[in-house]
């Protein structure tokens, strides 16, 4: 008899998962053979659920995000799962591609926003200052800002779906996987155009993001919660109008 290394129950010298608490048994000694092994099999094994989330999403997303609110958890990552792993994803990418990012930040809409403003005011104001701050702020962090667009989108996707019956939570469950896929999705992008380093590349890289970023929010919303492809544009129309004016009584409180 063994006792689970994990419970301290006894179990038999065959069982491979305790029967108490279900823990894997795991009696070879560990060697850098098996650590180099296990990673293998977790990348490459079908149980692992991010893999096929995402491959899922791009497939068919109502296996994923309608799939987890009626009960689905073993086979997909839960949203926030799925929302972690790919912005730990995009901070390596970020890590690996700083220099890339730089341009993108210097050639994205916040750049022009923050050269208008720089041409109706002076440097040596303090207005000036905290403008050029803020701006550089929000884009150094633009990932997280495209998360917390998710509630704005939860919202107006409950206001325009009320018929399919979902409450609010519901909701946020398929925005967050939306936006998720879509950060993900800049990701793969940005490994084919950062290697350029050049700001026509930026450039591309803000056009493509943007349009095909627009297509997989809508195609993951047409095919989870159905109805006319008016609607997830709809969505994205009324979620980007919120935001931009959240951001305009934000730097207006700020600057006035």
């Amino acid at each position: 008899m063994e006792n689970c290394k994990t419970c301290g129950q006894s179990i038999t010298d065959a069982a491979k998962f305790c029967p108490s608490c279900g823990a894997k048994q795991v009696f070879e000694r560990l060697t850098i053979p098996t650590l180099l092994r296990n990673l293998f099999l977790r990348l490459t094994n079908l149980d692992f659920s991010f893999f096929r989330t995402s491959k899922w999403l791009v497939v068919n997303p109502k296996l994923v995000a309608i799939g987890y609110i009626n009960g689905v958890r073993r086979v997909i990552s839960s949203p926030i799962q799925y929302a972690l792993i790919v912005l730990s994803i995009y901070g390596l990418f970020q890590f690996l591609f700083s220099d890339f990012l730089n341009l993108i930040l210097e050639n994205n809409f916040l750049s022009g926003f923050r050269d208008g403003w720089n041409n109706y005011d002076t440097p040596e104001t303090r207005e000036y200052e905290q403008m050029d701050m803020a701006v550089n702020w929000i884009q150094s962090r633009n990932q997280f800002f495209l998360f917390a667009m998710i509630p704005c989108i939860g919202f107006f996707s409950r206001m325009l779906y009320r018929s399919n019956g979902y409450n609010l939570a519901e909701h946020l469950v398929v925005s967050t996987y939306a936006v998720s896929f879509t950060l993900l999705l800049s990701v793969f992008i940005g490994l084919v155009l950062a290697p350029l380093g050049n700001e026509t590349a930026a450039t591309l890289y803000l056009e493509i993001t943007y349009i095909l970023n627009a297509i997989a929010i809508t195609w993951i919303f047409k095919r989870s919660l159905n109805g006319s492809i008016f609607k997830p544009i709809g969505v994205l129309v009324l979620s980007f109008l919120g935001m931009s004016f959240l951001f305009f009584f934000v730097f207006l409180g700020m600057f006035v």
